[in-house]
């Protein structure tokens, strides 16, 4: 989950240090000379003008003026022209003051300003989002019948369950701490909870990585540890994956993980293991050997 911003030159007129005299109101584009003198003849707008004015409106990021309104204001006399000026001058700022005060008897807020598309790449994930998606996904990776772990393609894929989970939450939450639109599945919000939800998924999944390559990668520890058998990953695994595991005795988290979940433990250490190998050439030339 912009608003649109116009920029205008701040120092566009700078008086010069040596000028003595303050010009007055009555003439401020007329010629500076005699006063008595005759006033100069307006210039005509024409392609060469317009041409050569082009790179300041591209630096000063503004559209250039049309063509028929630039020569209608070349046509009023000189003491008329201060009037258009100045009431474009007074829209400016009070659309500005529209724009950057909040009024809370209209209902004016911030975001009521901003496209629903521009509101949608702005909003940001509170903490309480972040780990209610940390909290599913660490606890879906544990489950016995979860078919994917990266890809999205399975009906019980880890993405597809962690989704799920989400959108069954309170609507009162979801329109807090989701993007604008979530309830009703617009493309864009979707589309955005998506990638929120991907790169937690992808840090949880590499986190559980180094929990199943204890021993077998180095980390940050400077001695290579053991290995762990099969009931210790399990265990280590568990307390890992699964909140409020960490004060429970080996015997009490043994009979939580049960077979089939040391099972499923055993086969994500040897694909981490297998997908370690084959991302590394040299490991995977003494993996599978030479031809």
């Amino acid at each position: 989950m912009q608003s649109d911003n116009e920029e205008s030159p701040s120092n566009c007129c700078q008086a010069d240090p040596q000028d003595t005299e303050v010009e007055g109101l009555d003439g401020p584009f007329g010629d500076t000379g005699n006063p008595g003198s005759a006033p100069a003849a307006l210039p005509t707008l024409n392609n060469t003008m317009t041409t050569h004015v082009n790179p300041l409106y591209a630096m000063l990021g503004v559209q250039p003026i049309r063509s028929d309104l630039a020569a209608l204001f070349n046509e009023l006399p000189e003491n008329k022209r201060l009037s258009p000026i100045l009431a474009t001058l007074v829209a400016v700022l009070s659309r500005l003051e529209g724009i950057t005060r909040m009024d809370v008897d209209h209902g004016l807020t911030p975001s009521s300003l901003l496209s629903h598309s521009e509101q949608v790449c702005m909003f940001k994930y509170s903490i309480h989002v972040k780990n209610l998606i940390w909290k599913c996904e660490k606890q879906f990776l544990a489950k016995e019948d979860v078919e994917a772990y990266a890809e999205d393609n399975q009906e019980n894929s880890l993405f597809r369950m962690v989704m799920a989970e989400i959108c069954i939450q309170p609507a009162p939450f979801l329109c807090k701490e989701f993007p604008p639109k979530f309830i009703s599945q617009d493309h864009a919000t979707v589309a955005h909870v998506h990638t929120e939800v991907r790169l937690i998924l992808k840090q949880v999944r590499h986190k559980a990585r180094n929990v199943l390559l204890i021993g077998i990668v180095e980390g940050n520890k400077p001695k290579l540890p053991k290995i762990p058998y099969i009931v210790e990953l399990s265990r280590l695994m568990c307390r890992h994956l699964v909140a409020g595991q960490a004060a429970m005795s080996n015997v009490e988290v043994d009979a939580k993980v049960g077979p089939h979940l040391q099972i499923r433990f055993a086969y994500l250490q040897l694909e981490t293991l297998v997908n370690h190998l084959l991302s590394n050439p040299i490991l995977q030339f003494f993996a599978v050997g030479p031809d």
